[in-house]
């Protein structure tokens, strides 16, 4: 019965707005509200490769309800889609996203509470920055995830917060917090905040069959500068079929890290994994995976060093310029400036 309102009470939504034109901004009575304007500064890794533009240089709308940011985010045209209210809802809603958008929080209004973003054939070329995504603790199914990307080249999801409920190891909640797989590729998540949750984020198609070999090579995704904290797996993954570079994030308080599984490639520089969750695991691998390499990563268990064994060979090699700082650095400087923000988002390069 959950799943059959979900359905109709999305229906419904789309029913009553399909016939709302967006030909002007002057459609959204909204107030103009203070958003950041750095456009693509900032970004890196694979969604830089693809050029990724998102909506800017198309014309800006401020939305405030669930209706406008539905019609907002469909279509082609390129638009810059402003948050200039906090919208909830009280079930699970799902939004589907068109193409040539950026969707941002303002400083004052960030908040998406128990709305679902997911892509659909032809969604491309979409930049996610500066929105909380929350969600009620009763929405915690298997499928259950707010930010949902399965087609499409080229997203960059920046300065979001995933800020997660409280949660036991006994709940049997099966929510995550992000799911990135099947065709989408050509992807950068950076300076994300994800706490609080059983589960984290799963990347990859989520089935490892062997009709599924299909999906070898997606996503290619940069992951970078991101804040994982007391999440129980899944941080930063659960990782398949894509080609994955991961490199200054700060992993805290969980019971394992990332999980290697079907045909997944790594290259994973200068992290940081510390935890006083008994018994932490940080590097999980199976025979499945293609390969994992690792330098300049620190482990910590209670304060003191772990080994980590696990298979390290480089199977590919990414073909952008980067910069990196050390684990230790950023240790320190990457919880300050992860997330969600009130105020000037802030980049370390």
């Amino acid at each position: 019965m959950l799943s059959r309102r979900r359905f109709l009470g999305y229906s419904a939504l789309a029913a009553s707005t399909s016939a709302i034109s967006l030909k002007s901004s002057t459609l959204f009575a909204a107030t103009a509200v203070a958003y950041p304007t750095s456009q693509t500064g900032g970004m890196v890794g694979y969604a830089k490769e693809a050029n990724v533009t998102g909506g800017w240089g198309g014309e800006t709308v401020f939305v405030r309800s669930l209706n406008e940011l539905v019609n907002a985010v469909a279509g082609n045209t390129k638009r810059v889609v402003v948050l200039a209210n906090n919208i909830k809802v009280s079930q699970l809603t799902k939004v589907m996203l068109g193409s040539n958008k950026t969707i941002v929080g303002s400083y004052s209004y960030h908040t998406l509470s128990n709305i679902h973003l997911r892509t659909q054939a032809g969604s491309a070329n979409i930049i996610f920055q500066n929105i909380k995504f929350a969600h009620d603790q009763n929405i915690n199914a298997n499928d259950d995830i707010q930010l949902y990307l399965t087609e499409g080249k080229g997203y960059w999801i920046d300065h979001c917060s995933f800020v997660g409920h409280a949660w036991s190891a006994n709940d049997n909640s099966l929510d995550k917090l992000l799911y990135v797989g099947a065709y989408a590729d050509y992807v950068t998540l950076s300076y994300c905040l994800f706490q609080n949750h059983k589960y984290g984020v799963i990347i990859g198609y989520p089935q490892d069959g062997a009709a599924d070999v299909k999906y070898e090579g997606y996503p290619k995704m940069t992951i970078c500068f991101n804040y994982y904290k007391n999440l129980l797996v899944r941080a930063p993954g659960l990782f398949r079929y894509g080609l994955f570079h991961i490199y200054n994030n700060v992993i805290r308080d969980y019971k394992d890290g990332i999980t290697m599984h079907a045909r997944a490639s790594f290259i994973s520089e200068n992290n940081y994994y510390t935890s006083s969750v008994p018994y932490s695991n940080p590097i999980t691998w199976d025979n499945r995976a293609r390969g994992f390499y690792d330098s300049g990563s620190i482990y910590l268990q209670d304060g003191q060093p772990i080994a980590v064994n696990v298979p390290n060979n480089k199977v590919f090699n990414v073909n952008y310029t980067y910069k990196k700082f050390t684990a230790n650095q950023i240790s320190t400087l990457v919880p300050a400036r992860a997330g969600a923000s009130d105020q000037q988002l802030n980049y370390l390069l």
